[in-house]
């Protein structure tokens, strides 16, 4: 069949198809928290110790970014803290080199550990800071232990946070005692503590880390997921497009991540947020139940529950963005429909045939376990599709088509991240015509047009996407209760 013969309902599948078409994580901004209640564990991560393994990596690098030379460190005062006893050393700048960086979690929380050198430091005793003799002192490889949790913030997005200070430790070496040619040990002066500096140190090291920590963690994790972004894959805002909104629970009393079973679990509330167009019936949202989070052992895990997909289909539904009447885009020839369809040439030489698509139900998707993965079937009942062209210079309704199509296939995830329909097929489950000026053309035409049309769809819009984490070279589908598991395999 001419390619050119796929223009009439490609229009309406591409729609179908390409509710999610865009990454929602390329253009990533959040919007203030809507009133719409949500998905609750809509989308759900799970991570393994592999996956602290490469997040350790990618905070090491993200800090030799951030800090392409050492870290500078200025001695820290906290005025008012009972828990803090008054400094009894002064030092100016501290200087410490990154050596590694790594992350780990447990069902205590996650702990960062930052191994550094510190370079020669002079540290006076505060008592006189101006007539006392410095002492000159510097380590190697120490290792500042900081335990860290995760918070949300206002809007939801996820940050991390230091729980405390930290410690520091370390071998702590003196050197230079020239200006202080009594002291031969500058190291076992009273007023030098290697406690006290190490703990200013840590204090220091804190306050310039925070804000660094904050979001690299998370992202380092692959939690940098909150977002309120079209389904289009626009980057341009419009008012009336259809947006996920993906982002974690912004209630108080919602455990929102947690540790199980050696893995770190966290959720994200899920909405579908649109309008209701004229073109569709005027009916209630469909109330989505939230389902327990299986218990799946993998190093790296993405979670998604089956009615998110649902939900996007009726948010685009309800829309009115499968709704078309005679757009440009659904246009072709009348001469290229000619040969399976004679009654076309009685239209006017220069004829075109448009169409109007009526879809009375929203489409939806239905998941089940294969042979080798997850086998989705999309179904789209009750559609009506108006087959229009030139007659006698009017333009006249030729025939109308009341359609039942289903697309089965299977689910395969490809390069960028993006989620395939492997191998579909389609069919036609029921085909009812209305006559116009002409009699609809046969089943079989129709049926060979929807086959080629979802061919050509399926190789360029994906049905969903993975979060922005480091691509696996492989991932495994499969379904464990309401969701939809994608597992890293490396």
């Amino acid at each position: 069949m001419r390619p050119d013969l796929t223009a009439a309902l490609s229009a309406a599948i591409a729609l179908l198809l390409g509710a999610c078409s865009g990454n929602p994580w390329d253009n990533p901004s959040l919007s203030d928290p809507q009133e719409q209640a949500p998905l609750s564990n809509g989308v759900v991560v799970s991570l393994g110790s592999g996956s602290f393994t490469i997040a350790s990596t990618l905070l090491e690098l993200s800090a030799a970014e951030q800090w392409s030379d050492p870290v500078k460190l200025t001695q820290e005062t906290q005025e008012g803290d009972p828990s803090i006893q008054k400094s009894t050393l002064t030092w100016g700048e501290a200087q410490l080199a990154i050596e590694q960086v790594n992350l780990s979690a447990s069902a205590l929380g996650l702990e960062l550990v930052v191994e550094a050198s510190l370079q020669p430091l002079s540290v006076l005793p505060s008592s006189d800071p101006l007539s006392g003799c410095p002492a000159h002192v510097t380590f190697d490889h120490g290792v500042w232990r900081l335990p860290i949790r995760l918070t949300r913030s206002k809007l939801g997005s996820v940050q991390a946070t230091a729980e405390s200070y930290g410690e520091l430790t370390a071998e702590l070496i003196a050197s230079d005692t020239a200006q202080c040619p009594e002291m031969d040990e500058p190291a076992g002066d009273p007023t030098l503590n290697p406690k006290e500096l190490f703990e200013q140190l840590a204090m220091a090291m804190a306050e310039a880390f925070a804000p660094w920590l904050s979001d690299a963690v998370p992202t380092a994790l692959g939690l940098d997921l909150a977002t309120t972004s079209p389904v289009n894959g626009s980057p341009q805002p419009s008012s009336n497009a259809v947006m996920i909104d993906i982002r974690t629970s912004l209630e108080d009393e919602v455990t929102w991540w947690h540790w199980s079973e050696e893995h770190l679990i966290v959720g994200f509330d899920m909405r579908v947020l649109g309008s209701s167009d004229a073109c569709v019936p005027d009916t209630l949202p469909t109330s989505i139940p939230a389902a327990a989070v299986p218990s799946e052992v993998g190093e790296r895990m993405w979670l998604l529950h089956t009615g998110t997909l649902d939900a996007t289909l009726e948010g685009v539904w309800r829309n009115g963005d499968l709704c078309l009447d005679r757009p440009m885009a659904a246009r072709w020839d009348a001469g290229d429909w000619s040969e399976s369809w004679p009654e076309l040439a009685q239209l006017d030489a220069d004829s075109h045939l448009s169409l109007r698509l009526w879809p009375s139900a929203a489409p939806r998707a239905q998941l089940a376990s294969g042979g080798e993965g997850v086998e989705i079937t999309l179904i789209a009942q009750g559609w009506t599709l108006e087959l229009y062209g030139r007659f006698q210079g009017a333009d006249v309704r030729l025939s109308t088509l009341e359609l039942d199509i289903s697309v089965s296939a299977g689910l395969q995830t490809g390069t960028e991240r993006a989620v395939w329909l492997a191998d579909p097929i389609a069919s036609l489950d029921r085909y009812e015509t209305e006559d116009g000026l002409f009699k609809a053309p046969p089943k079989a035409v129709s049926q060979d047009l929807i086959q080629s049309s979802i061919a050509l769809l399926s190789s360029s819009v994906p049905v969903t996407w993975l979060p922005p984490t480091p691509q696996p070279a492989e991932v495994e589908t499969s379904l464990s209760g309401s969701y939809l598991v994608f597992k890293a395999k490396n």
